[in-house]
């Protein structure tokens, strides 16, 4: 079975890593220079590699079958792209030295390229194999890498979050490639699972809901697993993991809101173990197209008037220290057309 990886972060980190290095097996003849010219983005580096490889004690003389260790970032390298599959709303790419452009569906990012989306703008990112990213409202990130080792095939993709939050389908990491999205305060080492992070003032959240997760900072680490999640304070040691809160039960639990022209009144379970509720509205059951989102400590909450159609609503519990539930339950809410009295 497939396992997938789902982030959502603002200022935070995450990585699926692979090998540090790619491991070359000499052959008879073989020397530094002679490698760094086959294997080395800059064949003039080569003496960075007696750094890595301290046995070898004359450069112009290797005996075969002997390990080197060849770190990734000296690697020659194929570039791949990013392809810009969906947008919704205004959203603006950046190529290296030229000015912010309207973004288009079918675009190709490449490293260094930057990309941004404003209030209510999404968007989607497919980068290979099959990786989906969703860039949400008022984010700006930047493709640090997107290359692919030519000799094993192992791909290293890393994306800068400068602000904002994304989500992410992330397939299961083999053959020493490694995905990483970094910002300043941790890093959540990952292979195969399903998350949600996030960082609100100067803290960082990480909710697991499948698999296990290893959270990171200078300071220590913490392995949480399927259920739990984690508050990381800057500059402090990760707390040890916290049981998730449940999303509530929605009222009519069998049926469908119907709104008004004055709003819909929204109704759900109270949780002993939730502070306070957040409530999306969405065009869309996966809550691509988030039309409302608000935040109360009560256990309902009226909607204003949208627009006339069909949408769906959900309401995620979030506990004392900001851990929040999965989506969970979702219903449907119906807004009519309005009627004008003279």
């Amino acid at each position: 079975m497939k396992k997938f990886l789902f982030l959502t972060f603002l200022f935070f980190a995450f990585s699926i890593l692979g090998e540090d290095y790619f491991i070359y097996k000499t052959k008879e003849n073989d020397n530094l220079i002679s490698l760094g010219k086959i294997y080395l983005e800059n064949p003039s580096q080569w003496r960075e590699l007696l750094k890595h490889n301290p046995w070898i004690k004359n450069p112009n003389f290797i005996l075969p079958n002997q390990e080197i260790k060849i770190p990734y970032p000296l690697l020659k390298k194929n570039l791949y792209s990013a392809k810009i599959e969906k947008i919704s709303g205004d959203v603006k790419v950046k190529k290296e030295a030229k000015d912010w452009q309207k973004a288009e569906e079918g675009m190709l990012l490449v490293q260094k390229d930057k990309l941004k989306t404003e209030k209510n703008s999404q968007a989607v990112l497919n980068i290979p194999e099959e990786n989906k990213v969703l860039v949400e409202p008022e984010t700006e990130i930047t493709i640090n890498e997107l290359w692919e080792n030519p000799f094993n095939k192992a791909r290293q993709t890393n994306l800068g979050i400068i602000k904002g939050k994304i989500q992410a389908v992330i397939k299961k990491i083999f053959g020493g490639s490694k995905f990483s999205v970094k910002t300043p305060s941790a890093v959540s080492l990952i292979r195969g699972t399903e998350f949600r992070a996030k960082t609100k003032d100067d803290a960082s959240f990480l909710e697991v809901w499948e698999g296990k997760v290893r959270e990171e900072n200078d300071l220590g680490f913490v392995d949480v697993p399927e259920n739990y999640g984690v508050r990381v304070l800057k500059d402090e040691i990760p707390m040890e993991p916290k049981l998730l809160p449940p999303p509530p039960k929605l009222f009519p639990e069998d049926g469908v809101v119907i709104g008004s022209s004055k709003g819909a009144f929204l109704l759900w379970e109270k949780l002993d173990i939730a502070k306070s509720y957040k409530i999306q509205i969405s065009k869309d059951p996966n809550f691509f197209n988030i039309v409302y989102e608000n935040e109360t400590m009560d256990d309902n909450i009226t909607v204003p008037y949208i627009s006339p159609g069909f949408y769906f609503w959900r309401v995620i519990s979030i506990d004392d220290i900001g851990l929040e539930s999965k989506g969970g339950n979702v219903k449907g809410l119906l807004f009519p057309e309005k009627i004008y009295e003279n």
